[in-house]
């Protein structure tokens, strides 16, 4: 294909009759087996839907939501021991236990994960969402809830999500050091407080510490339900030799009085925590599934030791440790023996972080623990399109009007938007994160959004474009001119962009509402061979201002609708929800997945997650490296 467009960018050229918006494009080379589809008419090859959700919560708790797609990759990291939960769309408090808000839902899923974080309770929520609309009410779900991740009587409601923040001691610079039979770690930081604290470990009996402390497990995490990740853990090995009556005593001093400590935890399957210092009492906020709490004394146990639950998220916990009066200087705790268990070598890993007070350091009436930008006063909370983890990939045929040969790498980007709102929920600023992933075209394309239901007026800049080549006529604003509706050009020459990851920022004149910008994607185009009239855009979409959907044109035109698709209904344009390999030169996109045209010709109904990396979807040969 490349050398027939390169003709024709000089054939082109040579024309001098044609009229402006005029395209005169020689027959194509060959015809996909594609062109041959009937595609269901109303079929717009979209792989995602608008979903709304509202969420009533009657509680008189403070209140933090989360929600997360729930897909394969959520399920495969609650199995995990790594890192925070992936594909999270959102994660907002409530407005007089109220939140209502519109997402965009990928069609391959049909659950949503919501988890509702108090400092009462964390509490996950798996809820259908097969139509466009979500109703969750608190208490009095219709969702399933899970099985629960430590659910106890003690209150905070000061400020949400208080137990929930990243908070971390430093492990960096410890001391790890045996003195006359005892081990010591030293040095662990705790900044907030401004004090460091020390550990030793005293073997009673024929109890024992196998192996001296160690730093390690760079990316461990608690449940993700309690605290989202840390950097390092304090790994402690026993020996219990199935001894009653031994125990390992661990002491914690610290230099100046705390008052308040969570302490995480896993894997005590052939062990248990018995808590015997007098300065603190304890309480469970996050056990896993199995682990277990008891008040009176005081221990917290691995319900089931035989379980392999305790190499997965379930096998973490958080205790909150508070003084019993005033403050504490030290926290007195023993591994000893479980009688229920026949294993003897038990490694633990434990880490510690604080509970900041409840604050509003930027003042923007958001609690920090609730506050995912606390030194921002502008904005609060961000929305992520597709998800957290994920990023979309917008590919295309540049031929438009004419068929190409369905490689759909003539552009392709991969691409991530971040809407960033305030603490009344109006959108500050954007980020559109995006990496040009493939140029198997022999035009110079160039790429712009569209935001229909934003003014011109309403962006006060842009930062990031990459514009060289005078496609565009730009407002002192970086909006493009000339247009009903704001319009930002992103850049004007894909070839250039190939592999170099890019951001591009705009910044609104003054927080606008989230109906009024519409949901992301909202409306991607490219300008085929630089020419402004000739836009192509995913099915359904209007050209701007600029383009013109109906060029009159010299060869066969398979669009004289101007609604973007063919006469039996295939696009030029497709937004995947997931970032994809490209296909290489002339390898039509049927033919390195495998189920593109059953999911095409079943006007979407089956194999909606046709693009994704599982068995038999894929065929590597034809996708590139």
């Amino acid at each position: 294909m490349k050398n027939s467009i390169v003709w024709l960018s000089v054939f082109l050229l040579l024309i001098t009759a044609c009229v402006k918006g005029d395209v005169e494009i020689p027959e194509e080379e060959e015809t996909s087996f594609l062109s041959q589809l009937d595609v269901p008419p109303s079929f717009t090859f979209e792989m995602e839907r608008e979903l709304s959700l509202e969420i009533t919560d009657s509680s008189i708790e403070e209140v933090l939501y989360q929600a997360f797609v729930y897909n394969e990759a959520v399920l495969e990291q609650f199995d995990s021991i790594t890192g925070p939960l992936p594909s999270k769309l959102f994660e907002r408090q409530l407005e007089n236990g109220q939140l209502s808000t519109r997402i965009v839902f990928p069609l391959a899923s049909d659950s949503l994960l919501l988890v509702r974080r108090s400092n009462n309770a964390v509490e996950e929520f798996l809820l259908a969402a097969n139509g466009t609309s979500l109703n969750f009410s608190y208490p009095n779900s219709t969702g399933n809830k899970s099985s629960h991740r430590g659910i106890t009587s003690f209150k905070n409601n000061e400020c949400a999500n208080v137990y929930g923040q990243e908070a971390y001691v430093d492990l960096d610079n410890v001391i790890i050091e045996k003195n006359n039979g005892v081990d010591a770690i030293s040095n662990i930081v705790f900044p907030a407080a401004g004090t460091t604290a020390s550990i030793t470990a005293t073997s009673f009996g024929n109890l024992q510490l196998n192996n001296p402390f160690s730093v390690g497990g760079n990316g461990l995490s608690t449940p993700v339900f309690t605290v989202d990740g840390f950097s390092f853990w304090i790994s402690s090995q026993i020996d219990s030799n199935n001894e009653a009556d031994g125990y390992v005593e661990f002491r914690m001093q610290f230099d100046s009085p705390m008052s308040q400590v969570l302490m995480h935890y896993r894997s005590i399957h052939s062990s248990f925590y018995e808590f015997v210092g007098s300065e603190h009492t304890e309480v469970l906020l996050s056990g896993g599934t199995e682990l277990v709490y008891d008040s009176n004394e005081r221990t917290l146990k691995d319900s089931d030791t035989g379980s392999k639950a305790r190499f997965s998220r379930d096998g973490y916990g958080t205790v909150l440790i508070q003084a019993s009066s005033g403050t504490f200087t030290e926290i007195v705790w023993r591994r000893k023996d479980d009688p229920t268990s026949n294993n003897q070598i038990d490694t633990n890993w434990f880490t510690f972080t604080e509970v900041p007070d409840c604050a509003d350091s930027d003042g923007d009436g958001v609690s920090d623990s609730a506050d995912e930008f606390e030194d921002d006063t502008t904005i609060s909370s961000s929305t992520v399109y597709p998800s957290s983890s994920v990023k979309a990939t917008l590919i295309y045929e540049d031929l438009w009007p004419f068929l190409g040969d369905y490689d759909f790498n003539d552009t392709a980007l991969d691409y991530k938007i971040t809407e960033y709102l305030n603490a009344q929920g109006r959108v500050v600023k954007m980020d559109i994160d995006y990496t040009v992933t493939s140029d198997g075209a022999g035009f110079i394309n160039a790429f712009a959004f569209g935001f229909p239901g934003v003014n011109q007026s309403s962006i006060s800049s842009v930062s990031g474009q990459q514009l060289s080549r005078n496609v565009f006529t730009l407002e002192a604003n970086g909006a493009e001119s000339g247009q009903n509706y704001a319009v930002v050009p992103i850049f004007d020459n894909h070839s250039t962009e190939l592999g170099i990851a890019r951001k591009v920022e705009i910044t609104f004149s003054s927080p606008i509402l989230k109906s009024a910008l519409g949901e992301a994607p909202y409306r991607p185009f490219l300008v085929a061979d630089g020419n402004r009239e000739r836009e192509i855009h995913i099915i359904g979409n209007e050209p701007t201002s600029l383009g013109n959907s109906t060029p009159s044109v010299n060869g066969n035109n398979q669009d004289s609708d101007g609604n973007f698709k063919t006469s039996n209904g295939l696009p030029w344009a497709i937004n995947v929800v997931e970032a994809i390999p490209m296909m290489k030169e002339k390898r039509p996109i049927d033919q390195g997945y495998n189920h593109f045209v059953d999911w095409a010709i079943s006007g979407g109904g089956n194999y909606k997650g046709w693009y994704k990396n599982l068995n038999g979807y894929r065929n590597s040969e034809a996708l590139q490296n």
